[in-house]
């Protein structure tokens, strides 16, 4: 799982997954997690979409945090590193669609 805590925009950040997926490499070492292949890139690129579409549509529905923390689990990335993060990845979701800031940077 991402760490949501740092992102400015989820929407680039799916943009930059998408471009860099589409570049001709076997392998990618990024600064953090695993060595990865292009259908890793464009796995995470479809989570970060799912996550970030499942969150918004909960605000939409005017679900709560709490809510939405204890109903939301993602099932499908229960076996991906850092799934115990989730409810925090959630947290961090909803603050950066109901202000469009990240009080992280503040």
């Amino acid at each position: 799982m991402p760490n949501m805590a740092f992102t400015p925009s989820v929407e680039n950040w799916i943009k930059l997954l998408d471009q860099v997926s589409a570049m001709d490499f076997d392998y990618i070492l990024p600064a953090h997690g695993d060595v990865a292949t292009r259908a890793d890139v464009k796995e995470l690129s479809a989570m970060l979409a799912d996550e970030y579409a499942t969150v918004k549509a909960a605000i939409a529905k005017g679900m709560s945090l709490e809510e939405a923390q204890q109903t939301l689990t993602f099932p499908q990335y229960k076996d991906w590193r850092n799934y115990d993060r989730l409810k925090g990845e959630i947290k961090a979701l909803y603050e950066l669609i109901q202000t469009g800031r990240r009080s992280y940077f503040e």
